[in-house]
C-alpha cells in the first residue's frame, strides 16, 4: 500500500530543465538528479497491473515523455489525484527507478504540484481502507486475480461466505502487495479476520511464504491469469495477539 503541499514554487531552488538534471547512472545505487527541476505537463492515471499517476510531459525530459509521480504518504497520493488531467507544474529531483515497482524509466519522489488557473479539481476521494464493515459479519471470501495480459490488471473481489453477497469496496476487507522483483503478491485480511483455505491457480512450486497472517506467494504464469483465493474468519474477541 504520502503528504501533498501546494506551496509557492518561489520557496524552492527550482531549475529549468537541462542535460545536468537528468540521473547520472551509477554503479553505486539508484542515480538521483543533483538539482530539483520544475517539469509542466498533465497528470493521468493508469489503471495497469500496479496503478501509477505520471506527467505528461510538454516536451520531453531526459528522453522520457512521461515521469512516474511517486508519493510516501496515501493522503498525497489521493490529493494528487484531484489533479488528473489537469496542466500542472511538478517540482522535485528526478531519480532512475531501481526495480519493478515503478511504471516508468523516471519519476519524481513527493513532488510539489501546482496546478493552472484552468484546472477544476476533482473531489478528494474517501480512505476506502477505513470504511467500517459490517458487524455481523463472521466469515468471507476474498480472490485476488493478477491478469499480465497487455498492460496488466488486478481484479479483487469479496463475498460473504454465507450466501455469496458481494461486499464492497473490497478496500475495507483485504489488503494486497504485488512486489516488483519476483512479483510475489501478499495479501491478508481485515484486522481481527485470520486467513484460511488459500488456493492459487496455477500452484506455486515453492509453496506460500511468510506468516499465516500475511502470507505470500511467487506468481507463476507471467503472461497470463494468476488467481489466489482465501477465506477470512473472524476472530474471537479473547483470542491472545501473537505480537510480542
Amino acid at each position: 500500500m504520502r503528504l501533498l503541499a501546494l506551496l509557492p514554487l518561489t520557496l524552492f531552488p527550482l531549475v529549468t530543465v537541462c542535460a545536468q538534471n537528468c540521473p547520472v547512472r551509477s554503479q553505486s545505487g539508484p542515480a538521483e538528479a543533483s538539482v530539483a527541476s520544475t517539469l509542466h505537463g498533465t497528470i493521468l492515471r493508469h489503471d495497469e497491473l500496479r496503478e501509477w499517476f505520471g506527467l505528461k510531459l510538454e516536451q520531453p525530459v531526459c528522453g522520457q515523455d512521461e515521469i512516474q509521480l511517486v508519493f510516501s504518504d496515501i493522503k498525497a497520493q489521493r490529493r494528487a489525484e484531484t489533479f488528473r488531467e489537469c496542466a500542472v507544474s511538478a517540482s522535485g529531483k528526478l531519480f532512475d527507478v531501481p526495480t519493478g515497482y515503478y511504471s516508468a524509466e523516471i519519476a519524481i519522489s513527493d513532488p510539489i504540484l501546482e496546478p493552472d488557473s484552468t484546472c477544476h479539481p476533482f473531489a478528494v476521494k474517501p480512505d476506502l481502507t477505513t470504511i467500517p464493515i459490517p458487524t455481523d459479519l463472521k466469515s468471507f471470501h476474498a480472490s485476488i486475480t493478477v491478469d499480465y495480459r497487455g498492460k496488466g490488471h488486478i481484479k479483487v473481489s469479496v463475498w460473504r461466505s454465507a450466501n455469496k453477497e458481494a461486499l464492497q469496496p473490497w478496500q475495507a476487507f483485504v489488503y494486497y502487495l504485488l512486489t516488483g522483483g519476483q512479483d510475489v503478491l501478499w495479501f491478508s485480511c481485515h484486522d481481527g479476520f485470520s486467513i484460511r483455505g488459500v488456493t492459487q491457480t496455477p500452484k506455486s512450486r515453492d509453496g506460500f511464504v511468510g506468516d499465516a497472517g500475511a502470507p505470500g506467494t511467487v506468481l507463476q504464469d507471467m503472461r497470463g491469469v494468476n488467481t489466489v483465493e482465501f477465506i477470512c474468519t473472524k476472530q474471537p474477541k479473547n483470542t491472545p495477539s501473537k505480537e510480542k
